[in-house]
């Protein structure tokens, strides 16, 4: 008895991958998403225990665990790819990320700052380069249009888990009180209180049934090859990883772009994630409505989403400094006047913090593709994972504005937190008038030059005759 075959066409899986790393993301960014929705409740629930708990000491969680990024981001291109190879990086990301809730919950009173917060950065960054290396194996020449498919899933994630999360820890929208002269507002309700822990179980179990379903089906478009890359792919993993280093050195850190990008990106994480530690803690001097607020946060998701396309998709037809500079610099108008909007009409501060959501994470699209665009080909993952080193600076910047602003008795942090957003943002619109579109690569004379188009195919076929392009 003959069994059946399944056949799917190369462009449905392709498109099945990318769908696939689209969920991986929005589960995997649900931790950016959630924690400035998370915030009020966490400092809520340990101010049962220590009164001397604020804002400020709570949000230093994300940046404490954000410090680690960049390295994973690093490791992750450069090592654990290469050593594993990037499926098994992938699932041992995603299996990471379903625990960290788990080991949050058993450490809620304790190290919840490594347990729930190390450990879900570091795996976020372990899967994020293989979502975009095999979502852009089935569509090499649309690569803005994929990072932005893929990466728009970890804006999507405010829209399903910011009104999931809500619903598990205040379902009947409980309003919270305030307290001191500050203005800071908590969760008194113990019905609330009670319901922090628990929901982070539930989230364990929502991640692991929604990674699982998508590593089914989040694999690279496998290529045909000949013997000679046969050959060379039964090297030694440590030699892979020796060459990765090699190609970083030689061109990764001759390329001045590679240092702008970086730079752009801890000026852009640090913005992004800022207003992601406290975009609650400052609604709720606007509005005690708990629910209302989570709905904010949910079509907040949604422009998110829709930014990480838009200016992936935008990067395929325009330049990086065309597109990121009329970007970075609405940003930083933005958030110079969100502060005095808000408290003038609370309609219009929906109207700029959703134009904040965005924009504040486009780069997340822009900065992978543009990478990919000037450094095609199989190592394009080390270049992406030094570039992501930036955002360990980033959360170190973070950590050092929430402690120096929140910590303290400053009258109006806030004022001072949106102005430093600001300062941060204008800096990176100032980065981008220096990026070029190409670059080139010299022979070992350096006297002659391979021009753009003919980059791709040096580093991705060994055989390609170097020598008559150059001619």
């Amino acid at each position: 008895m003959k069994m059946l075959k399944l056949s799917i066409p190369p462009k449905l899986r392709g498109v099945m991958c990318v769908f696939a790393g689209f969920i991986i993301q929005m589960v995997v960014g649900s931790y950016y998403s959630l924690f400035g929705n998370f915030l009020p409740y966490l400092v809520s629930y340990k101010k049962q225990f220590d009164d001397s708990v604020s804002y400020g000491e709570a949000a230093i969680l994300l940046p404490a665990g954000g410090l680690t990024t960049g390295i994973f981001s690093l490791i992750s291109g450069s090592i654990i790819i290469p050593l594993v190879g990037p499926k098994t990086c992938l699932i041992l990301g995603c299996f990471i990320y379903t625990l960290s809730p788990i080991l949050g919950y058993l450490a809620l009173d304790s190290s919840i700052a490594f347990c729930y917060g190390v450990v879900p950065i570091a795996a976020g960054n372990i899967v994020a380069i293989p979502t975009i290396i095999f979502a852009c194996s089935w569509f090499p020449n649309s690569r803005g249009k994929v990072v932005g498919c893929v990466m728009a899933g970890m804006g999507f994630s405010s829209t399903v888990f910011i009104p999931l999360q809500t619903y598990l820890i205040n379902p009947d929208n409980i309003p919270p009180v305030r307290v001191n002269e500050t203005g800071f507002t908590y969760f008194a309700s113990s019905q609330v209180l009670d319901r922090v822990p628990t929901s982070l179980l539930w989230l364990a179990l929502v991640y692991g049934i929604l990674l699982v379903l998508s590593l089914l089906v989040c694999t690279e478009k496998k290529e045909k090859i000949d013997e000679k890359n046969q050959q060379k792919d039964k090297s030694s993993k440590f030699e892979e990883i020796r060459e990765a280093f090699v190609y970083l050195k030689e061109n990764g850190f001759k390329t001045r772009e590679v240092y702008i990008l970086f730079l752009f990106r801890i000026m852009m994480i640090t913005a992004g994630a800022s207003i992601l530690t406290q975009w609650k803690s400052f609604s709720l001097l606007l509005s005690s409505d708990d629910r209302l607020l989570s709905i904010i946060g949910g079509v907040g998701g949604l422009f998110n989403t829709l930014g990480r396309f838009l200016f992936g998709a935008l990067l395929d037809r325009f330049t990086f400094k065309q597109v990121m500079s009329v970007q970075t610099l609405i940003l930083a108008i933005d958030f110079a006047c969100i502060y005095w909007v808000g408290f003038a009409s609370f309609e219009g501060f929906c109207v700029l913090i959703l134009l904040s959501y965005l924009l504040s994470f486009s780069f997340f699209s822009a900065v992978p593709a543009q990478v990919m665009k000037l450094f095609p080909g199989k190592h394009s993952g080390v270049i992406i994972g030094a570039v992501g080193f930036g955002d360990s600076f980033g959360f170190a910047a973070i950590f050092i504005i929430n402690k120096t602003i929140f910590t303290g008795n400053i009258q109006h942090p806030f004022v001072i937190f949106f102005i430093v957003l600001s300062i941060f943002t204008f800096a990176a619109f100032l980065l981008t008038w220096f990026v070029r579109e190409s670059r080139i690569v010299t022979n070992n004379n350096n006297n002659k030059i391979i021009e753009e188009e003919n980059i791709e195919k040096y580093y991705q076929n060994p055989g390609f005759d170097m020598e008559k392009t150059l001619q």
